[in-house]
């Protein structure tokens, strides 16, 4: 009865808290960094959100070189769909991000 009332994104974000044993507060936290940065809200990060992203993770650290980047892409875009769908976010936040375990 509960599935009932959650919306898709919810009940997404509770399969993925178990699938990669997470506590759901922190999909969520993800979810909310992934959404700000999918600008055109497609669902998904192009290459150029991502720039961004890298851009204000690494702030005052100076820029990454472009070989640095097309290796994270190439990391965090799992099936090479020239996109960042959120699971691979959320994936690449749990295992690289700033406050990854």
């Amino acid at each position: 009865q509960e599935m009932m009332t959650m919306d898709k994104v919810e009940v997404e974000n509770r399969k993925l808290a178990r699938e990669h044993d997470m506590s759901i507060l922190d999909v969520e936290r993800i979810r909310r960094k992934f959404d700000s940065y999918d600008e055109d809200g497609s669902g998904a990060i192009s290459r150029d959100e991502f720039d961004q992203i890298l851009k204000d993770l690494i702030k005052g650290s100076g820029d990454l070189p472009k070989t640095r980047v097309d290796r994270f892409w190439r990391e965090i875009d799992a099936d090479h769909s020239g996109f960042i769908e959120f699971e691979e976010f959320l994936i690449w936040m749990k295992t690289c991000g700033p406050n990854s375990r």
